[in-house]
């Protein structure tokens, strides 16, 4: 694979494109329908930050096709440079927000809703209030946590092993705080997915309980909650196991051929940021048509 630009064939280049796009689209997109159509202020609330984490991947892709035109041909005599500068580091206090973020914000999208369905009276997590101020700790917390982490990462390592900024890609195989990284981010994004499918099951089991003495067709009723949820769920799965699980293995291999990062980063790592708004975007419209 070729290092002569910052993203090495054209058909990358137009799935980063494609990959950016939508991700920025969908998310904006369903960020609108929240505010403008959302019945519920406390779930769209949950929503719109999720929305927000997802924005960051698209971002990701926008600033690395944009520092890719701007080094054009001359890459291959600026990759030190590169990997040297403020902005190369961004990227990676970017990725681990954007990692941070989605795992801790699906989580607690899940286990709102199964509070709402095991305590619909009495449960703080109906009250919007409440809500943003879980939000807003959250994304205060992970921000400055991972400001202050890229800052000293900055400070220790003076360059980056990547052109794509990763932290938790290291080809030289000498980095001891890579190898971590990627040991934390591989154990999150397997045990999570777990954990928010179990609240789902959760969830579907109790709506159908509260549900049997419904006059109401119970098949009926829930087949659009039992769509969002499984769709939203093996979306998790696909992505960020498959993703984690190309990431982990790199750790091992002594060496491997660059271009899978690229495809992985491209192609598997912002599926989840797609398909999660669409699946956002279309109960919003399924309740306003009621």
């Amino acid at each position: 694979m070729s290092c002569q630009e910052l993203i090495p064939t054209s058909n990358i280049v137009i799935l980063f494109v494609t990959s950016c796009v939508l991700v920025l689209l969908t998310n904006l997109i369903s960020v609108i329908c929240h505010l403008v159509c959302g019945h519920s202020k406390a779930f769209h609330s949950s929503v719109i930050g999720i929305n927000c984490s997802d924005i960051l991947c698209g971002l990701q892709l926008l600033v690395l096709l944009i520092k890719h035109s701007m080094f054009g041909g001359t890459f291959k005599v600026e990759v030190n440079k590169w990997r040297s500068e403020t902005t190369c580091f961004t990227l990676f206090g970017m990725f681990l927000c954007f990692a941070a973020l989605s795992l801790t914000l699906s989580f607690f999208l899940a286990l709102s809703r199964l509070m709402i369905v095991l305590q619909p009276v009495d449960t703080e997590f109906k009250r919007v209030i409440y809500i943003q101020k879980w939000l807003g700790l959250i994304f205060t917390t992970v921000t400055i946590s991972i400001f202050v982490l890229s800052l000293s990462v900055q400070q220790v390592w003076k360059q980056l092993p990547t052109n794509l900024c990763f932290p938790h890609v290291d080809p030289t195989n000498t980095l001891l705080v890579s190898k971590i990284i990627a040991a934390c981010l591989g154990l999150c994004y397997f045990i999570t997915p777990v954990i928010i499918c179990i609240l789902h099951i959760l969830l579907l089991k109790k709506i159908i309980e509260s549900q049997q003495n419904v006059i109401k067709s119970i098949k009926h009723s829930n087949v659009p909650m039992i769509s969002q949820l499984v769709t939203t769920t093996l979306s998790h799965f696909i992505c960020w196991y498959a993703a984690h699980s190309v990431y982990l293995t790199l750790i091992f291999l002594d060496s491997y051929d660059l271009g899978i990062l690229y495809w992985v980063t491209g192609a598997v790592l912002p599926l989840n940021s797609v398909v999660s708004p669409v699946v956002f975007i279309a109960s919003v419209l399924r309740n306003k048509g009621k």
